[in-house]
């Protein structure tokens, strides 16, 4: 089974190539961002994204699925979770 990192590298070279997303980083954390704004980020043995409306609703209701901050990781931040 593939590592939260190489699963990462992944969509990351997947949606670099497809997409206007660019490579960020957060407190040394990798992400990937559209016109600055980061919406999917690398954390430990997970990822957090950044969704809105249904789709985070739906999210939630997933196993192992919890709110989360890409900045603190003790908080939550509206729109995040970290699967």
């Amino acid at each position: 089974m593939a590592n939260a990192r190489s699963r990462f590298d992944a969509i990351s070279a997947y949606l670099r190539k497809a997409h206007d997303v660019r490579p960020l980083s957060v407190r040394g954390r990798p992400c990937l961002g559209i016109e600055g704004a980061t919406f999917l980020a690398l954390h430990r043995d997970g990822m957090g994204f950044r969704l809105h409306g249904r789709v985070l609703s739906h999210a939630l209701t997933l196993p192992g699925v919890r709110p989360w901050h890409p900045i603190d990781p003790g908080r939550v931040a509206p729109g995040w979770v970290l699967i």
